[in-house]
């Protein structure tokens, strides 16, 4: 039976767009954001918006992959098939094709968005309703000298910004990497509202990782957390090991890629925080899981991004608003303000104290602005 939730097109877009400054992190310096967004389309003119981030080598899948499996599997076999039918939908697409968790992450997103527009109720209120009014932002800087960290988040203090995270993993000189916590702490460690954390992106090994967790040993800073400083390939029992020699707080994000890996590291009692990334994650739906789990073994969520646009970050920030466990300092909603442009009105909610704001309009909350969108993709495909 036809209704007027049923899908009569999927829409698939290449997006490319300029940061505002080249970021040089653990495996190179980036200089745009290419991520694919797609548009599911329903039988009464409703269109739900999803995104997918790939960003090798994070993630195994690439631009082209997601394109060449939303194109040729995924996007035919949503055609006829009706939004409420979330769950049927992704079980058929688990077995019509395995991983591909970006690809299945921008669909799982776009039902949830149309479905939330066709009831006229924003996302976070169908996943329960939130329990905030705002979320704080976080301010990433890139692998860099102690003076220009100094100077970087001297400017973004003055912005509003009050968490800050170092990038690690380039520089081998662990005694370098431990002059950049101590000459932030030394500048900034005495303000009660500043944070600090570090992600070396997977970009030590252990040597390293002992190396950094010895020479700051000796120090009195303050470290909110060291996020993922071994690569995921790395055993739990070394990972378990590595945390056992720190006081520190330890965050998995490479390492949480499915519920069954957040599983897998919380019974090795290796996490204290986990990265939620909703691409990076599946979907809204998978990420629901990795937070519940997450809940239920008082470990909290630090919510993270790629290099991600509007309706991605719309989608973390209506699952954070709904979870009493994120960790206590600011998250990655800043991801629309380091482009030169976006697609959406996302950077709107953030206000000029860095917190953003709870989304009232339905499904994302969020505005797509289809003329940027068509200006700004470098090649798009219908399937009807």
């Amino acid at each position: 039976r036809k209704t007027a939730m049923d899908i009569v097109s999927v829409s698939i877009y290449v997006v490319r767009v300029p940061l505002v400054k080249p970021y040089k992190v653990s495996f190179g310096v980036a200089t745009h954001g290419e991520n694919v967004v797609i548009a599911v389309k329903t039988s009464s003119g409703v269109v739900g918006y999803g995104e997918a981030d790939p960003l090798p080598p994070f993630t195994s899948e690439t631009v082209q992959s997601t394109v060449h499996v939303l194109r040729g599997l995924f996007a035919p076999a949503l055609i006829g098939r009706c939004v409420l039918d979330r769950n049927a939908i992704m079980t058929m697409l688990d077995k019509s094709a395995a991983g591909n968790a970006m690809a299945k992450g921008a669909i799982d997103i776009a039902l949830w968005d149309a479905l939330g527009k066709h009831l006229g109720a924003p996302i976070h209120q169908l996943l329960g309703g939130a329990v905030r009014s705002s979320i704080p932002l976080l301010w990433p800087l890139p692998s860099q000298s102690p003076e220009e960290d100094v100077e970087e988040i001297r400017k973004k203090m003055g912005e509003g910004y009050r968490t800050f995270m170092l990038k690690m993993g380039v520089e081998r000189d662990m005694s370098r990497e431990v002059a950049r916590v101590r000459a932030a702490n030394q500048f900034y460690g005495e303000s009660r509202d500043f944070h600090l954390c570090v992600d070396p992106n997977q970009g030590w090994g252990v040597i390293e990782c002992k190396d950094f967790l010895r020479l700051l040993s000796r120090t009195e800073c303050r470290l909110d957390f060291i996020e993922q400083p071994l690569p995921r390939s790395t055993s739990a029992s070394t990972f378990a090991a590595m945390h056992a020699q720190t006081l520190y707080p330890i965050s998995l994000d490479e390492s949480i890629m499915t519920a069954e890996d957040c599983r897998d590291a919380l019974a090795a009692g290796i996490p204290d925080i986990v990265a939620l990334k909703v691409s990076k994650n599946g979907g809204i739906t998978p990420s629901q899981k990795i937070a519940t789990l997450c809940e239920v073994n008082n470990v909290r969520i630090l919510c993270n991004s790629m290099l991600e646009f509007g309706i991605t970050q719309a989608a973390t920030l209506n699952i954070a608003l709904t979870l009493p466990h994120l960790v206590d300092c600011g998250h990655c909603f800043m991801s629309t303000l380091r482009f030169q442009d976006d697609i959406t009105n996302f950077s709107s909610l953030i206000s000029d104290q860095k917190e953003v704001s709870v989304p009232r309009g339905p499904g994302l909350g969020i505005e797509v602005d289809e003329e940027k969108l068509a200006r700004l993709s470098s090649d798009s495909w219908l399937v009807s």
